[in-house]
This record gives structure tokens, sequence and C-alpha cells, in this order.
């Protein structure tokens, strides 16, 4: 008989998360839990479109109120990116949305006073990603999933009165448009043609140049997004649906959905002395909407789905409390800045033969099988120590990360992939404050 390396361990833990439940108008009240389709975030006030309108809330009461829209302008709709110092918000209903965006007059609205009206800058039922420039250059994808031709991207310097076609020789379906760091007042295109692409140009001809992706601009993954906050799986990829009753229960941002996983340091700034041992307290959290769930199930019920109502999820995670083979690091200390994979990845990675080198990690350890829900975390202590040198004295920006993607086993139930923490503080030298 063949015995399992993992033992079955639940943690009797459970946790509160706390938020401000916010409220609606009355009509909007059986809406609370709808998925948001889009939301963005200004410098006083967070916008947020679903199913049944577009609503504003103040970042400070948290209270959601349904905007009065003009009629005509379709539900459903999606922001389009505009300068973080810009008092403008742009809304874009589409047909490329699907089925998001409800009947009536397509295309880019825009409101300057915090949505308390609108107009229609420029009518179009097949927009994509819309982008505005802080010099007013506004640009715009129509066509963005290839469906009736090939996509085509246009520029406008008169906020939509008129448009340029700058589509040039892009190619591929073009999903995103940013702004060009190295060339100010100017736009790069992400393009999916089997592979990605980042497409930049010299000037304003836009005689596009075509990078892939993960060649484009290589210093960022060491500066910007060496942080970068990772999720991957090789079963079900949680993700965690943003409502109004939600939003400010958690860190969404301008996100629409985060990961269901929530691995975080219990503190945030960790104060330790010269040569001490760094042992940091860490929590994974299941992140699930009960409240979500019950409204999914009530929408498929109306159109005819007979299944059970949904019980809440639970995931097995893999861990020991003798072993770091799970965990990785990146650190960031006096500008230097250095990475490391979690060791049964990186082993089994560079391993000729990983099966064997797979059965030696299984074997060095007694391994545990973790029920995780969203009322059962799982806690344990991290010594740091054994994933980085921490003698000299300073801050350390530190940020964990579990991977059990080349030892847990699908076939037995265990959920497989990566994620990792935000970035905490680690003081060495200093006392707790």
């Amino acid at each position: 008989m063949v015995t399992s390396p993992f033992r079955h361990v639940a943690f009797a833990l459970s946790v509160a998360i706390s938020g401000v439940v916010a409220a609606a108008e009355p009509e909007a009240t059986s809406n609370m839990n709808a998925p948001v389709v889009s939301v963005v975030r200004q410098e006083t006030d967070v916008f947020a479109s679903n199913k049944a309108g577009v609503f504003r809330a103040n970042l400070e009461s948290r209270q959601w109120r349904k905007l009065d829209l003009p009629a005509g302008m379709p539900l459903g709709g999606r922001f389009a990116k505009v300068p973080n110092e810009s008092a403008m918000v742009l809304y874009v209903a589409s047909n490329s949305f699907g089925r998001s965006a409800a009947e009536g007059k397509y295309g880019v609205y825009a409101s300057s006073d915090a949505g308390e009206t609108w107009s229609l800058l420029s009518e179009n039922d097949d927009y994509g990603s819309v982008l505005l420039l802080p010099n007013g250059s506004l640009f715009a994808v129509t066509n963005p999933l290839n469906l009736n031709g090939p996509s085509h991207v246009h520029l406008s310097k008169d906020m939509g009165k008129t448009w340029r076609d700058i589509t040039g020789k892009s190619f591929g379906s073009v999903f995103d448009l940013f702004p060009d760091p190295d060339h100010p007042n100017q736009v790069c295109l992400r393009v999916s043609s089997t592979r990605g692409y980042i497409l930049q140009a010299g000037d304003e001809r836009y005689l596009w140049n075509a990078t892939r992706d993960w060649e484009w601009h290589p210093e960022r993954f060491r500066t910007t997004e060496f942080f970068q906050r990772g999720y991957s799986t090789q079963t079900t990829l949680y993700m965690l649906a943003a409502t109004l009753n939600n939003y400010f229960q958690y860190d969404f941002g301008d996100r629409t959905a985060i990961p269901s996983f929530e691995l975080s340091s219990d503190e945030s700034r960790i104060a330790v002395a010269p040569g001490r041992e760094v042992v940091v307290p860490i929590t994974i959290r299941f992140r699930e909407d009960d409240a979500y769930r019950g409204w999914l199930w009530e929408e498929r019920r109306a159109t005819g789905f007979r299944n059970p109502e949904p019980t809440p999820t639970t995931v097995t995670l893999i861990d020991s409390p003798s072993s770091y083979a799970l965990w990785g690091i990146r650190v960031e200390f006096q500008g230097q800045r250095t990475a490391k994979r979690a060791r049964a990845s990186d082993d089994i990675y560079r391993a000729q033969d990983r099966d064997a080198v797979r059965q030696r990690l299984l074997s060095e350890t007694n391994w545990n099988e973790i029920p995780l829900t969203s009322s059962l975390p799982y806690r344990r202590q991290l010594d740091l120590t054994r994933l980085h040198d921490f003698a000299a004295k300073g801050t350390y920006r530190v940020q964990l990360t579990y991977d059990n993607s080349w030892l847990a086993d699908r076939d037995t139930g265990h959920w497989v992939g990566t994620f990792s923490s935000p970035v905490f503080e680690v003081i060495v030298g200093e006392s707790k404050q």
C-alpha cells in the first residue's frame, strides 16, 4: 500500500476581516452584491460600475451613491485610464465588452464634476481600451478582439471631436494602451499575436516597433516590477470579485478582482537586534464572499439553473513547520535587490531527474495537508534568516512567496500554485516601536 507523505492537519483558528458595509439607494440594494465591472479611484472618490448603474463613494465616508445618468447612457460600461491628477472621469460603453454593457448610445462619456453630469465625447459601439494623457491627447482602440477585421488605434487631440488613425503596421489584438515611458505625450500598445508584444514608436508618426513583452525594458523586473504580487496555479484560479458591499473590506484599488489567497506578515514593521533571528508570524487566508456567492446562485436560478446552493470553498495546501522548502523571498536593502525562489521549485526545476529530487524533498520532513477556508486561516512562524542574511544594520524591504508548484499533488486534491505577500519592513538595529 502506498502511503501519502502528507498529514492532514486542521488548524482551529478563525479570522474576521472587518470592513465598512456601503449603503446604497433603495432601488440599488439588491445589486450591492453584484460584481463590479469596472472601478477607478481618484484623490477623494472612487467610482464603480455594475449591471445596475454607476456609483460614487467618498474614500473617507465609504458610502456608495448611485449616480443619475443621461438617458441612453448604457449601464455596465468601463472606466478609461486618466492621469492621476485629473478630475476627469471617462466611461466607455461598448459592444466589445459583451453582455456587460446594456443597450443604449455606445461611446466614450466624460464627466468633470465627479459624475454629476455627463457628456458623450465620441459615439462608437466597439471601443476597447481608452487612455487620456496629461497633455489632453485621447487614445482609443476599436475592434479590440479583431472580430470585424484588425484592431485599430486612434488619436484625438480635441477630446473626441476628430480622430486620427495611427494603426499603421500594428498587428494582433490590441488589448491595452499605456503611456510611453520613453516619449512623453505618446502611447505604447500591448498586443496579443500568438504571444504578447509591446509596440512602441520613436515619434508621433507612430511607425511601430515590436518587442516581445518579456524583453521590453527588462530593467522593470529589477525596479518597478521587482515586488510584483505574483499569482499562478495549475489547478483552480480562485479570485475574489469586487462588489459594492465588499470593496472597502479589501485592497481592490482599481481592480475588479483580487486573488483569493492572502499571504501577509502579521506586522508591517518588525524590529530586531543585530545578530538575532528574524522570526516573523505569517498568516495565509482564503478570501471568499458568501453574499456574492449567494447573489450569483440566485442570478443563475432566475435563468433556470437548478443546482443546490453552493457551500463555502475548502482548499488544501501543504507545508511543514520544520521546512522552508516552499518559501521564497525578495529583499531590497541599501539599493540592492535580491530574489530567492522557493528551494523546492528551484531544486526540482534544475534537476535532470526531477522525480527523484521531488521524492527526496518529500521524504525530508513530515508534510501537512492544510485545509483553508474563509473562516479557517493557516498561521505559522518563519525565521527569515533561513532565507536571507540580515546581519547588516538598517531597513530591509521584504516580500515573501509561497510556492508549492513542484511539490504538491493535484491528484490528491492539493491546490497547486504560488502567491506572494505585500512588502513589509524588517529593521535591524532598532528598538521595536
